[in-house]
């Protein structure tokens, strides 16, 4: 047997999980968790999540760990620190998302130590909103490699994990915040109120987030649909602001017989949106494990793809920002500025 299928332990766990072989090889669902005080007759509580994981034979304290749509490839949800950091060298459903994260950290942090280092880079204050866009930047994607690497621990554990990684998600998006209005403010919304309050306000969306995508995992056995729902919006509204001006800028320049100068979209914009549309709409819809549950259990996941597509639209405001501070820089010299 490979990896992923080897033989079965008491109560339907292996040494890598759930074990999705024949449901008549898993024990029953215990009778207490058959009936629910809100539930009918003959259903679990918690909806097709927690209904597949008691399904095969899952105690009720470790739905937690189950995913709707991965069928294999789980690891034992009472791991060592030291069986964590090894189960990243061994193919697990968290592998692919743990170097995914890990890598690119080192990427950002190489190019931070770059542009800091650079002749004169830090002596100019205009180029201080990229550096620290960076530093979220390398953050986050740490964060998000120690959450995927440590939650198999305890139910506890991954909870704690989990909140980490929003909170470093969201400081990400405060950090976007900065070179967006240092850097891509359309020229009308210049000096006014919003360019003013905007990094205010992202700071603000930042705290709020936090909070909302951490309460979201509360009812996600109880309320499977709400707790979606909740960690969605926390993560798409920031995303939402912190692009207010490119999607100005975009709504301004989409007839192509209008000139619009400074404030057109280069194709590196354009790639930054779609990639990050694309992963916000993978995470909503569950695709494409949805489709054929147990055949995206290790690579094309949608967990597995935003960790590759959100990290590379999440690393875009660094060449987006040196894009417009470009611009901004030639505007400045043909308008007679030193």
């Amino acid at each position: 047997m490979g990896l992923g299928h080897p033989e079965l332990l008491p109560g339907g766990w292996t040494r890598l999980g759930l074990f999705p072989g024949s449901l008549l090889s898993c024990p029953p669902p215990p009778l207490s968790l058959a009936l629910a005080p809100s539930a009918e007759p003959g259903t679990l509580p918690g909806g097709a999540q927690a209904r597949r994981a008691a399904a095969l034979g899952a105690p009720a304290e470790l739905w937690v760990f189950w995913e709707d749509g991965i069928m294999s490839g789980y690891r034992r949800p009472s791991s060592s620190a030291r069986d964590c950091v090894l189960s990243s060298f061994q193919m697990t459903n968290e592998t692919v998302n743990i170097w995914t994260h890990f890598l690119p950290t080192w990427y950002f942090l190489w190019r931070l130590l770059a542009l800091a280092g650079g002749p004169g880079f830090r002596a100019e204050p205009y180029h201080r909103p990229l550096l620290v866009f960076l530093l979220p930047a390398c953050l986050y994607p740490f964060a998000s490699c120690c959450a995927h690497t440590f939650s198999s621990m305890s139910p506890r554990a991954r909870h704690i994990c989990y909140f980490l990684d929003y909170g470093a998600l969201s400081l990400y998006s405060l950090g976007c915040a900065f070179p967006y209005a240092a850097y891509s403010m359309p020229a009308s919304w210049l000096h006014s109120r919003l360019h003013q309050l905007f990094v205010p306000a992202a700071a603000l969306n930042s705290f709020l987030c936090t909070g909302l995508s951490c309460y979201s995992r509360f009812p996600e056995l109880e309320s499977p649909r709400l707790s979606k729902v909740l960690r969605t919006a926390a993560f798409a509204y920031p995303f939402l602001f912190d692009n207010l001006p490119l999607f100005y800028r975009l709504g301004l320049c989409w007839d192509a017989a209008r000139g619009c100068g400074r404030e057109a979209l280069s194709s590196s914009h354009a790639y930054h949106l779609l990639c990050a549309l694309l992963t916000g709409f993978l995470f909503a819809s569950h695709l494409p494990e949805r489709l054929a549950p147990g055949r995206f259990d290790y690579i094309g996941e949608r967990g597995r793809l935003p960790g590759g597509g959100g990290v590379r639209s999440g690393g875009a405001p660094l060449p987006l920002g040196w894009v417009d501070l470009c611009r901004a820089a030639r505007s400045l010299l043909h308008a007679g500025f030193p």
